[in-house]
């Protein structure tokens, strides 16, 4: 047999398994995908998982036969792809919740996982009412240790990330591209890759 047209799994080289050609053509049998979609679904900061550049698809991952991989990629990817996730008030349930589940007329979002009711905009535990809720204020001693500690805030989703080392360009969570120096959309400003070698203590 001529080796080039011999298929093996990527991950453990096996020739004998089931295997599967997808998008990128490297071929992966079921179980090593499987492991590796686990990894990333544990990792999460190099979501979304992918093969050459190639993303995995909610249809890739049907084929591991794994029904609970299935329910994790598709929590990830929904949270991931929310600018600004909110969870579930109940802390014995904390679940992502699905912001088109709104009471009407109001700002509460219904958990599907347990009923618990939330605020959109107080992200506290309540029922509807008459009076608009704020957003809770930053508390003043977490606005002080960011300032000082020089932490960034992603203009997309609001989360609060700080840069060990490395250069301007950061990739947040949710995906959004800015830059460390002023906060910006990444390439909208001026500010360049700055020090590449900059380690904050």
């Amino acid at each position: 047999m001529n080796p080039a047209k011999i298929r093996r799994c990527v991950a453990c080289f096996e020739v004998d398994c089931d295997l599967r050609r997808f998008h990128c053509g490297c071929f992966w049998c079921r179980d090593c995908l499987a492991k590796y979609l686990q990894t990333k679904l544990a990792q999460r900061d190099t979501w979304p998982p992918k093969c050459c550049e190639f993303i995995f698809t909610e249809e890739d991952v049907k084929w591991t036969q794994s029904s609970e991989l299935l329910e994790q990629y598709r929590k990830v990817n929904r949270e991931k792809q929310e600018p600004r996730p909110l969870y579930c008030s109940e802390p014995r349930c904390s679940e992502l919740l699905n912001t088109q589940n709104t009471i009407i007329g109001s700002n509460i979002v219904v958990c599907e996982k347990c009923d618990s009711k939330t605020c959109k905009k107080c992200k506290q535990g309540h029922e509807p009412t008459n009076s608009e809720c704020e957003e809770p204020p930053m508390d003043a001693a977490l606005t002080a240790t960011a300032r000082s500690e020089r932490w960034q805030t992603c203009p997309r989703c609001n989360r609060m990330l700080e840069r060990t080392s490395g250069c301007n360009h950061m990739r947040c969570h949710c995906g959004h591209e800015f830059c460390y120096s002023c906060g910006q959309t990444w390439k909208t400003c001026n500010c360049g890759l700055g020090e590449e070698n900059v380690v904050y203590e």
